[in-house]
């Protein structure tokens, strides 16, 4: 009777959640996504990585697995103009993957779910949290028809216990001098 009841309240705790963050898979923690492009943003100039390539894959692999391990979400939420700032500041190198279609990261927490875009800082504000930030693309459409898209940054952040993985091949292969 005890096994039974302990069923049916892990069954019923799992089936809250999976309701909640309306995702079955809340609890599978494996990353496999491969992003359509990354952009590195490497202290003012723009380097992408083109799809296919070894430094595509290396990249891509080192970050999935490291966003594969723990991570724990966290309310700090990258603001508009920091997403532009990651982007243009000549004292920051951000590593961004871009995904067409929005992808699925599973965890327990619904505000951290489809994403267009994860933004890992490597150096500058707040890289030294670990922190995997999400963008949104957003479309609207105008009283007169016109469809527009926008960026916008998806609420809180994932924090990774390590970027070294990444840092260390990008820094080897020449594709951006980093601390």
């Amino acid at each position: 009777m005890i096994i039974v009841t302990l069923l049916i309240l892990v069954f019923t705790a799992y089936a809250i959640l999976a309701l909640s963050t309306n995702d079955m898979l809340w609890l599978w923690p494996v990353y496999t996504e491969v992003p359509d492009e990354i952009t590195l943003y490497c202290y003012g100039e723009e380097v992408t990585l083109q799809s296919g390539t070894p430094q595509f894959n290396e990249v891509t692999n080192r970050f999935n697995e490291q966003f594969s391990s723990y991570k724990n979400w966290d309310s700090l939420t990258m603001s508009q103009n920091s997403w532009a700032e990651y982007q243009s500041n000549p004292a920051f190198a951000t590593l961004v993957l871009s995904y067409r279609d929005a992808v699925r990261v599973h965890s327990f927490y619904k505000y951290f779910s489809n994403v267009n875009k994860l933004v890992m800082p490597l150096d500058g504000r707040h890289a030294s949290t670990n922190p995997v930030f999400g963008v949104n693309i957003q479309r609207t459409t105008s009283p007169d028809g016109v469809v527009s898209f926008s960026e916008v940054p998806g609420s809180g952040s994932f924090h990774i216990e390590s970027k070294e993985p990444v840092m260390s091949y990008i820094d080897q292969q020449g594709i951006c001098d980093l601390p």
